[in-house]
């Protein structure tokens, strides 16, 4: 017999519209597995318990009315760390970074408007410039099929999610995106909030205490002098170059 946390978007979609399952059962049953599996993959930054709730609540009484259904009504979604919602705590994975987010990104905006049910955040690599997921703040996300093995980064974290039940839908990027630029490696898309990340790395450089803090990539990426468009260049040449390896990092 499946279990309610296997069941796919659409699915689980399609059961809470036939008035088969309850958007608080679907957010109960995901919440359980998190705690079965998080131990092991170390994938979720924070869990919103009593926020999810009230919105899967709110969802409940909108599909017994029958009405006002929106896209993602009562779906369990988790946002990537890296994704600002205002008012929620801002550490990029990173040590040195502790703050409150001013404005929230338009995909968060979206979700939301949506009727999803946010009830996680996941981990992302340090200024989420590795291609596996690992800080001294999260420590090591582990692929739940082989915990061996990485989900590969920056969007290891809602990976491992989506892999382990925990979620059925996960943001693997940070923001709309806003910036397009072509290059020897083809086409790119860079986030919204790439200037903003830019501007945060430049503000660090200048930290010895902070930089003291981080991890050896995050130092590397501060070292490298970040502008708005080596962060465009260097995420392309990352994202081909994990591409074209095919092959498995180790999460060590």
């Amino acid at each position: 017999m499946t279990e309610v946390w296997e069941l796919s978007a659409t699915e689980a979609l399609a059961r809470m519209r036939a008035k088969d399952l309850s958007p608080v059962e679907l957010l109960a049953s995901v919440q359980a597995r998190a705690v079965d599996v998080e131990p092991t993959v170390n994938a979720l930054t924070e869990v919103r318990e009593e926020a999810a709730l009230i919105a899967a609540a709110e969802s409940a009484e909108r599909y017994a009315r029958g009405e006002d259904i929106r896209p993602l009504e009562g779906l369990p979604v988790a946002l990537k760390e890296e994704v600002p919602v205002e008012g929620w705590r801002m550490r990029y994975g990173s040590l040195a970074v502790d703050e409150i987010a001013h404005e929230t990104a338009p995909i968060a905006e979206r979700i939301f408007a949506a009727g999803a049910v946010v009830h996680a955040r996941t981990t992302t690599p340090e200024f989420s410039c590795t291609g596996y997921t690992h800080s001294k703040l999260w420590g090591v996300t582990r692929n739940p099929w082989n915990t061996d093995y990485t989900t590969c980064g920056s969007s290891a974290g809602s990976a491992a999610m989506v892999a382990a039940g925990v979620v059925p839908i996960v943001t693997p990027v940070g923001a709309i995106p806003d910036v397009v630029t072509e290059g020897e490696h083809g086409v790119f898309v860079a986030p919204r909030d790439a200037e903003a990340i830019a501007q945060a790395i430049a503000r660090l450089a200048a930290d010895r205490a902070a930089l003291a803090r981080m991890s050896a990539a995050g130092r590397a990426c501060i070292a490298a002098g970040y502008s708005l468009e080596r962060v465009s260049r260097d995420f392309s040449q990352l994202y081909w170059d994990l591409c074209a390896a095919r092959t498995p990092r180790t999460a060590t």
